[in-house]
């Protein structure tokens, strides 16, 4: 509605309909703040500038991260961040403005409302008109920072563990899960397997090793049920053909080059393997001589604990089976043969007393048992935390002896009755 100005008494008055224009302002309106919404809501810094470079649009994000508001931006040029930004901006832009083209994903810095230096990635594209004329610059920055922070990290991380892989006295490698080919191997397992070089192993079927090919169906099936095999000892063949003992771990399925895949770590143990096999040997050749023996033995621990016994030890005790068992207490068996009448007097005395002398270890002791025979006990010193003891059957000694004795005692009382001189 429009008045003109009065003219002979009378005033003009237009009307006119404009419904649809407030229609289209409210609209506008309605999707200029859509749009406010909008890239107030991208987690980037989005900026609008018009052609002399002055900002016409600022999103939250950007407004927050110079700490500055509307009224400080809206109207201002880059100059409000610096003087160096602002002339690198103004270039980048003039340039936009003259091509029509973008400038897509550069890297740029800048220093945010603290003063602190930020990595950003940014992008510029021309804001065109109706005609396709470029009128502005919309400028979109990502802080990336953290980002670069932590690429720095995992960098650094790779790196170390790349030198721990290299350096690893451990052998290393990663095999594929369906062919068992080697995609992966430190220095370390090309050593253990006799390779030249690091690319003898890449592509080898390290599965084909085996020397008993059930043991791997039986490792492939551990570790398909449980994810994992801890320290596997088998025999495996050699790159020159010699057999080696290893000892191998794998847990975890992973993926590697795309592919299922298990990481091995493998000791070659086959010198231990050497010196198990003859201290086994040594241990059988002992243990004969020690089952051979005509006397009794026993080795206790510093808890009077058997560890060892051979046969004859119960045979020269009288002990029926499972009285005496490895674990058992030397105090077990002492209190059986008591309940069995036995150890009675002697010049030990108790039970205790006896434990407690033999516990003092070198000592030697003549035990009566109810039965009437005499047991000689010997006892060594404790050597690195054990004590063996060994017991022989001397009752016919003892007789022999006592035998002896009373003929000596016989002899004696003949020579002393005799008339003449002897």
């Amino acid at each position: 509605m429009q008045f003109g100005d009065w003219t002979d008494g009378y005033i003009v008055a237009v009307y006119a309909d404009i419904t649809n224009r407030k229609r289209i302002e409210r609209s506008l309106a309605e999707s200029r703040a859509e749009l406010q919404a909008v890239i107030d809501a991208v987690p980037a810094l989005i900026n609008v500038k018009d052609q002399d470079g002055r900002y016409v649009m600022s999103n939250r994000y950007h407004k927050d991260f110079l700490g500055l508001e509307d009224v400080d931006i809206k109207g201002n040029t880059s100059t409000i961040i610096g003087l160096e930004h602002a002339r690198a901006m103004d270039k980048l832009n003039a340039q936009i403005i003259e091509t029509g083209e973008p400038i897509p994903f550069f890297d740029l810095e800048l220093k945010d409302r603290n003063g602190d230096l930020r990595q950003a990635i940014c992008t510029k594209v021309p804001l065109k008109d109706a005609d396709g004329r470029a009128i502005g610059v919309i400028t979109t920055t990502v802080d990336i920072t953290d980002r670069r922070q932590a690429e720095e990290r995992l960098a650094e991380s790779e790196a170390q563990m790349r030198h721990i892989l290299e350096n690893s006295p451990i052998a290393i490698s990663i095999l594929d899960n369906e062919t068992g080919k080697c995609l992966f191997a430190n220095p370390r397992q090309a050593a253990v397997l006799g390779a030249a070089n690091l690319d003898d192993l890449l592509g080898r079927d390290f599965d084909d090793t085996y020397v008993r090919s059930a043991e791997l169906s039986d490792k492939l099936a551990d570790f398909a049920r449980d994810g994992r095999v801890d320290y596997s000892e088998a025999e495996r063949v050699h790159l020159d053909g010699v057999t080696k003992w290893w000892s191998m771990s794998t847990w975890r399925p992973i993926r590697y080059d795309g592919r299922q895949a298990r990481i091995v770590w493998t000791l070659d143990i086959t010198k231990r393997k050497a010196a198990e096999q003859q201290v086994a040997q040594q241990s059988a050749i002992l243990r004969v001589i020690l089952d051979s023996m005509p006397s009794g033995l026993c080795v206790f621990d510093e808890d009077m604990n058997y560890v060892s016994v051979n046969p004859q030890f119960e045979k020269v005790w009288g002990l029926p089976d499972g009285v005496v068992d490895m674990g058992m207490n030397a105090k077990d068996t002492a209190a059986y043969l008591e309940s069995r009448g036995d150890l009675k007097g002697g010049e030990d005395g108790s039970v205790e007393a006896r434990i407690a002398t033999v516990r003092s270890g070198n000592s030697v002791a003549e035990v009566p048992l109810a039965d009437g025979r005499v047991i000689h006990a010997r006892y060594g010193d404790w050597y690195k935390g054990y004590l063996v003891g060994v017991f022989d059957d001397i009752t016919e000694e003892k007789e022999a002896q006592r035998s002896l004795e009373e003929t000596r005692s016989r002899l004696s009382a003949i020579t002393e009755n005799v008339p003449i001189m002897l």
